[in-house]
């Protein structure tokens, strides 16, 4: 899969968007970039909650059905300590500010929201994961394996 390294293109991917020519061409090139870019961070992201042994990491695409991000990512751990460590390491990936991102939830890592734009990371304890099942809330998405993307 792909490293933190590709998500240091995005700059040099947006910037190409000057050299295309209409105003048209550049909508669509935008679109192409966007989710291609919510795809590599949708893969580091993975990454980081399964090297940190996230429990029962979710990929839900909901680009069809929401315009608030592309991908939800859901990861669960087993106690405060591990899930501030699996978004920890999340972070960790983008260390450099390439992508805007918002953070919520960290103080009593119940639930803490990772927001990179196209994607939202969501890690949870189990008692908040089984209470808010965002896998039920947002079932009309689609549920995908990371080899899919």
């Amino acid at each position: 899969l792909l490293g933190a390294s590709e998500a240091s293109l995005y700059p040099v991917i947006y910037s190409v968007l000057f050299l295309v020519g209409s105003h048209k061409e550049r909508s669509r090139a935008t679109s192409l970039i966007r989710h291609y870019l919510s795809i590599i961070i949708s893969k580091i992201a993975y990454n980081a909650l399964d090297d940190k042994k996230g429990v029962n990491i979710t990929i839900i695409d909901i680009s069809e059905i929401s315009i608030i991000a592309d991908y939800f990512i859901i990861a669960g751990g087993t106690n405060e300590n591990q899930v501030k460590a699996l978004a920890g390491n999340v972070e960790d990936e983008f260390e450099r500010p390439v992508f805007s991102k918002t953070r919520r939830g960290y103080t009593n890592a119940n639930w803490i929201l990772i927001d990179y734009e196209d994607v939202i990371v969501h890690v949870f304890n189990e008692d908040d994961r089984l209470f808010y099942d965002l896998e039920r809330i947002w079932r009309d998405g689609k549920i995908v394996n990371v080899e899919e993307l």
